[in-house]
C-alpha cells in the first residue's frame, strides 16, 4: 500500500465515511477527509494513492447550481487525467458518470433500504469483486440513477435499478452505500424521513432490514474496499 493517503470526499455533513473509515483506521492506512461544501481545497492528485467520493442528497443533474459541486466535477477531470484509482459511492458514482458524459436522471422508483445486487460476467471477473458471491445484499438510499458511460463496463445490476456498478479505466462507480452502519443510519432516517413514504416504509422497517444483513454487508464492504486498495487480510 502506498504511503500516500487515501482521499475521502464527503459531500454532506451526515453522510460520513462510516465503515470505510473504520476499515482504514483498523489497518493503519493513512487517509484524509475533505468537505467541498465547506470550501475545503482539493489536494493535488499526485499526492494521493486513491480517491473515494461519498453520497449527497442533492441531484447530480443539478450539480451546476452549486459552486462546490462544480469544483468537484472539474476535480474529477484531474483525477482521471492523473490515473488515480477512484471509487464513487451513490452521488460519487453518478457524478463520475456525468463527468464521463453519461446521463444522470430519476430512476423509475427509489431504492431505500436493503436490496440485492447481482454481478454480471464482467463483474465476477473484476478484481474489485474478488471473493464476492454472485448476488449479495447492499444498502441503498437514492432516487436517481446513471447511464453507463461510453467506454465503461457495467459490472452489476438490480431489479429496481438496472445500473448498479460500472468501471472505466481506474474509476469505479457504485450506486449503493457500502459505508452504511447501524450506528449512523438512524441519523439518515431522521434527516431524510420525508422520503420514506415514497417507498412505503417506516424508519423502523428500514433499520430492521439493515440490521438483519449488517454482518454480511460489513464483511463485503471491507472486502470491496480492501480489493480496491489492494490490501489483503490474508
Amino acid at each position: 500500500m502506498s504511503a500516500k493517503p487515501v482521499l475521502i470526499i464527503q459531500n454532506h455533513p451526515i453522510e460520513t465515511p462510516g465503515r470505510i473509515a473504520d476499515f482504514l483506521e483498523s489497518r493503519e492506512i493513512p487517509f484524509d477527509v475533505i468537505h467541498p461544501y465547506r470550501g475545503d481545497a482539493f489536494p493535488a492528485p499526485d499526492t494521493l494513492s486513491t480517491v473515494i467520493t461519498l453520497g449527497c442528497p442533492e441531484s447530480v443533474a443539478e450539480f451546476q447550481q452549486n459552486q462546490w459541486s462544480v469544483r468537484l466535477f472539474d476535480y474529477l477531470d484531474d483525477i482521471v487525467d492523473a490515473e488515480i484509482p477512484y471509487l464513487g459511492i451513490c452521488y460519487g458514482s453518478q457524478l463520475m458518470a456525468a463527468n464521463r458524459g453519461a446521463a444522470v436522471l430519476p430512476n423509475h422508483q427509489k431504492e431505500i433500504g436493503v436490496y440485492d445486487v447481482t454481478l454480471n460476467d464482467a463483474g465476477k471477473a473484476d478484481p474489485i469483486f474478488a471473493g464476492f458471491p454472485e448476488t449479495f445484499p447492499v444498502f441503498h438510499w437514492h432516487g436517481d440513477t446513471f447511464d453507463i458511460p461510453e467506454g465503461a463496463t457495467k459490472l452489476a445490476s438490480a431489479e429496481i435499478c438496472a445500473n448498479q456498478v460500472f468501471r472505466i479505466g481506474k474509476c469505479y462507480g457504485a450506486q449503493f452505500h457500502l459505508e452504511a452502519d447501524s450506528k449512523k443510519l438512524p441519523i439518515w432516517l431522521e434527516e431524510y424521513a420525508a422520503e420514506l413514504p415514497d417507498v412505503d416504509k417506516t424508519a423502523e422497517q428500514v433499520l430492521t432490514e439493515f440490521k438483519k444483513v449488517e454482518a454480511e454487508t460489513s464483511r463485503l464492504s471491507d472486502l470491496l474496499v480492501g480489493n480496491f486498495l489492494g490490501v489483503s487480510d490474508k
